[in-house]
């Protein structure tokens, strides 16, 4: 037991608590909300300003959904899937089947740009037609990412890898492979089952070699289905909104 003059210290102190304990709980030192159990004794200090909180799932959904972007008509295949962000400019007829990733460009500055059908076009590729002729691309052609295609003619079942380049005034036949980061900067002609590889040295060179396309057709057309099927966990129409 603590002599007389602890003891009244301790009890003078153990009622201050007890004031305290029954006080207005204190507020957090940053939100500025009213918080009990551990910490409440700490006060908030002078010129705190109180942090904002995001809104909770169940709040968000009682907000106005916002009103969707307009997206201009296209004439286009029924079966084809455009996504919503794909920037398309100009005189741009697109054909049956055709699939475009987003942040794909489809652009006629000048002349029509004409897509045939089942073709695919990754993101951030280009096809553009900056002539007064009409730029014709064929069926089943593959556009992978960062690939530009500028104002030539292609023709059926043609890969262009990723960030190749081809000028104005080429001529692509079918079955045809542009190899990666290939920059075709002059006017060439591709025969059909031919391949644009690019070589080390001396820089920026490529050569045309002969090639058999058939398994990479296949290869396409399980990429182009898992793509457009519904039912196929890669569709992309789970993921993106389309037009």
């Amino acid at each position: 037991r603590p002599p007389e003059a602890s003891r009244g210290a301790w009890t003078q102190d153990r009622g201050h608590r007890v004031a305290i304990r029954h006080a207005a709980p204190p507020r957090h030192r940053r939100t500025g909300v009213a918080q009990r159990g551990r910490g409440a004794g700490r006060t908030p200090p002078a010129g705190c300003v109180p942090r904002l909180r995001r809104p909770s799932v169940q709040h968000a959904a009682h907000l106005p959904p916002s009103a969707p972007e307009a997206c201009p008509a296209v004439p286009r295949g029924p079966m084809s899937i455009i996504c919503s962000s794909t920037r398309i400019e100009g005189d741009v007829e697109i054909g049956e089947g055709t699939v475009t990733h987003p942040l794909a460009e489809l652009v006629a500055q000048a002349g029509k740009l004409c897509i045939g059908e089942s073709n695919v076009i990754e993101e951030k590729a280009v096809v553009i037609n900056t002539r007064e002729e009409d730029m014709l691309v064929g069926h089943g052609n593959l556009v992978e990412v960062g690939a530009r295609l500028d104002s030539c003619q292609v023709g059926n079942a043609n890969t262009f890898m990723c960030k190749c380049y081809v000028c104005p005034g080429t001529v692509v036949g079918n079955n045809c492979v542009i190899g990666a980061n290939v920059k075709i900067l002059e006017p060439l002609t591709v025969p059909s089952n031919h391949a644009v590889v690019r070589v080390h040295q001396p820089e920026g060179e490529f050569r045309v070699l002969p090639i058999n396309a058939e398994p990479g057709r296949m290869m396409f057309a399980c990429y182009r289905e898992a793509l457009t099927k519904e039912s196929s966990p890669s569709c992309l129409r789970r993921f993106h909104d389309v037009r």
